[in-house]
């Protein structure tokens, strides 16, 4: 059944997507949202029951053995006291033995007591955890928004800034990841060509294909393909996945199976494994082979769990970043596992605003719950190992909690707490530091071009850049003419997003004709040299220059688009901070969502959701902000008061809909303001004002959730809001 969404779930869920039946185990005191549209939390159906604490696989135990013993001579000694191995977990001293169903804890003590063996356990059973900021800065850094269509409905990835990373990276298909899940839904068109497969311990073969959901849901938020019109997009979208399919249909395996594709894992290349599973109690078995597995330069990401107790294993492990949830606002989720072991947090939702991924059948479902948080890290450390195989798995987690933002209610103490760990995960920060630094140089020449009798005025400017927020210092070393100088300065030191200006000058004329020359800067970064770069200079010399100014084609003011309400227009009774709701005369798309009324605020905004009035609402902020007003076209956004003069007025002239604040005050000022929104069918928004009086105020847009936008101005920064001029948006998802 598909249930209808509350306010803030997304609109299309219901008509966009397959109804599914949620599957898989969960942790107990949670309810997993079921696939499909999201439900409302009365409406979620009760998840299967997971394991009970301490539950084992039966007919199973653990052994290991000391490492002065040879695997031959140990299985040896093992088969002479009767037992069975199943299987030898190679490069383990360690194996699976088979023993008889209900005597599993018996021969545990038994093995104990062998002076050859190290430990002995029973196969506990690993389950499927459940599944299911800034925002992107709208001036100055642009980011990548894929063609997918049911991007609008993936905040998570907005909330962690994955459009910022994109610019940067998508991913490379060098980078292996390793899924230790339920599977893939392996014919999924959003993995085509990028699925290897590893191995099937439930039905021992070549084939995991996933009969769960989970595998192929977690599966589609690392990698699904991105900015193909089709469906959703992964983190890291460019990147291959290694499959193994260690849970059954119902979200259970044991333990051992998810050790023995571990180690499988890491024999087979892939230096990042995703485990979005807990275990029943821990195994010495699998700490074992993560072990193996961070010795071997592996980065591995877990899910704390959704119990709100202690992180579960194996995020538990010091060899697991354990990742806990975030709601939709950045707070912690009240489901996810906390305590000192808690390593950063990434969008993970609630039952009321679940995550959407790829799931079975070619389809797209819902889930929330910290194992759908950690792939989000797995995605990102995939796309950090794609611009730097050489950092360590050390490395990368203290990228990872160096460059998390400090979100939530919850306390910072020495830049860590028990719920969210160092803050929740930063994609664009965290790709940006993993980057080497480099120089950039745009143009990547000097061209001067100067006439005969007046070379002195010739001049050239390159921009230089760092990709990476790891600072490059730049010096000139060298310039390679006697004719050619350059403007201070002549070094400096970069780091992202900050560039520097290289102005190259003619001091002394050259024949008529071209010249060459170079300048040599010197690099260093955080490690020490990084070696030189040269930056070519041409020179071009005419007998003369001539500008040609073209005529202008067409110029179009679009305050001449001012709309004349003084007759036939609706006068509102609006107070100071006050907010009134006016119906709009057709269904106006706001990024993504349609409305069919607004609230017209007498602080310069009109806000789509739900009405915002009172005084707190009439100090600006700019714009991304988790802070109220939200879904709003901020026009003047700023303390005005219409009780002290003005008006504020609304008419549907035409095909459009006008708002109009004229000769509106600010508070303790008697200078007017007078300005319009005028909203379009298709979503255009033009903004444009006759009068502004100086002071602070905010023009923009922005979404119901505040990740997607665009800021305009605020506060004196960005464009100019002053009498005749304007701006036109369109507010599509980007």
């Amino acid at each position: 059944m598909i249930t209808r969404c509350p306010l803030r779930c997304p609109s299309l869920a219901g008509r966009l997507l397959i109804a599914l039946i949620l599957v898989g185990a969960a942790l107990p005191g949670t309810s997993e949202a079921a696939p499909g549209s999201p439900p409302s939390p009365a409406v979620v159906a009760a998840p299967p029951t997971p394991p009970a604490q301490g539950a084992f696989a039966p007919g199973r135990v653990l052994v290991g053995w000391h490492s002065n013993l040879t695997k031959e001579k140990a299985l040896k000694l093992l088969e002479d006291r009767g037992h069975k191995a199943l299987t030898a977990l190679d490069p383990l001293p360690a194996a699976v033995l088979s023993v008889p169903t209900g005597r599993e804890l018996a021969a545990v003590a038994e093995l104990k007591a062998d002076p050859a063996v190290a430990y002995a356990e029973p196969d506990y059973l690993a389950y499927a955890l459940g599944g299911g900021n800034v925002a992107p800065d709208r001036i100055a850094t642009p980011g990548v928004y894929p063609t997918d269509p049911l991007w609008p409905q993936q905040w998570g990835m907005r909330r962690a800034q994955a459009p910022l990373a994109w610019p940067v990276t998508t991913g490379r298909v060098t980078v292996l990841v390793a899924m230790i899940d339920s599977g893939v839904d392996l014919s999924h068109p959003e993995f085509a060509g990028r699925i290897v497969t590893g191995y099937d311990y439930i039905n021992q073969d070549l084939v995991p294909q996933d009969d769960n959901g989970h595998g192929t849901h977690i599966a589609g938020i690392v990698a699904a393909a991105g900015d193909n019109a089709a469906g959703v997009a992964g983190v890291a979208w460019g990147v291959r996945l290694l499959v193994y399919k260690a849970l059954d249909q119902t979200g259970v395996g044991p333990a051992s199976f998810v050790a023995q594709a571990v180690l499988d894992a890491v024999a087979r290349g892939a230096r990042i494994i995703n485990l979005s599973l807990a275990l029943t109690a821990p195994s010495e078995t699998l700490r074992s082979a993560l072990q193996h597995a961070f010795a071997n330069n592996t980065v591995i990401v877990g899910a704390t769990g959704n119990t709100s107790g202690p992180v579960a294993y194996p995020a538990a492990y010091p060899e697991v970043i354990a990742v806990a949830a975030t709601t939709h606002w950045d707070d912690w989720t009240g489901y996810s596992n906390y305590g000192p072991l808690v390593d950063l947090a990434a969008p993970g939702g609630s039952a009321s605003d679940p995550i959407l991924s790829t799931w079975l059948n070619g389809g797209y479902g819902w889930q929330y719950g910290t194992s759908v948080a950690a792939p989000v890290v797995t995605g990102v450390v995939a796309l950090m190992r794609s611009l730097n195989s050489r950092l360590s798995n050390l490395a990368i987690g203290a990228i990872l909690r160096s460059t998390a933002d400090k979100v939530g209610a919850f306390t910072y103490v020495n830049g860590r707490n028990d719920y969210l760990g160092y803050g929740r995960l930063n994609a664009a920060q965290a790709v940006r530091q993993a980057v080497p630094p480099a120089l950039g140089v745009e143009p990547s020449s000097l061209a001067l071009l100067a006439a005969a009798d007046n070379q002195h005025a010739a001049y050239a400017d390159v921009v230089l850049s760092n990709p990476s927020s790891q600072p490059l210092t730049w010096q000139v070393v060298e310039i390679s003419a006697d004719w050619l100088d350059l403007d201070p300065p002549w070094s400096g030191t970069l780091a992202y997003p900050a560039t520097a200006t290289l102005r190259g000058r003619v001091i002394a004329p050259r024949p008529i004709g071209d010249h060459g020359a170079s300048v040599r800067l010197r690099l260093t970064g955080p490690e020490g040299p990084l070696g030189e770069q040269l930056v070519p200079v041409r020179l071009r010399v005419a007998p003369t220059l001539r500008r040609v100014y073209l005529p202008l084609a067409e110029h179009r003011n679009l305050t001449t688009a001012w709309y004349d309400l003084s007759s036939g227009a609706t006068a509102l009774n609006l107070g100071d901070d006050a907010a009134q709701a006016v119906g709009l005369p057709f269904s106006f798309p706001f990024y993504g969502q349609r409305y069919t009324q607004t609230w017209v605020h007498a602080n310069g905004f009109l806000s789509f959701d739900r009405g915002y009035p009172g005084s707190q609402h009439a100090f600006n902020g700019c714009i991304p902000s988790l802070q109220a007003p939200d879904a709003a076209v901020y026009a003047l956004w700023t303390d005005l008061d219409p009780s002290r003069g003005g008006l504020v007025r609304y008419a549907a002239v035409d095909d459009v809909f006008v708002v109009e604040w004229k000769d509106v005050p600010r508070r303790g000022s008697s200078a007017p303001n007078t300005f319009q929104v005028v909203l379009w069918p298709d979503g255009r928004v033009l903004v444009q004002y006759r009068e502004v009086a100086p002071g602070n105020a905010t023009a923009g847009l922005e979404n119901w959730d505040n990740t997607m936008g665009w800021q305009v101005a605020c506060n004196g920064v960005g464009a100019r809001l002053g009498p005749g001029s304007a701006w036109l948006l369109r507010a599509a998802p980007p």
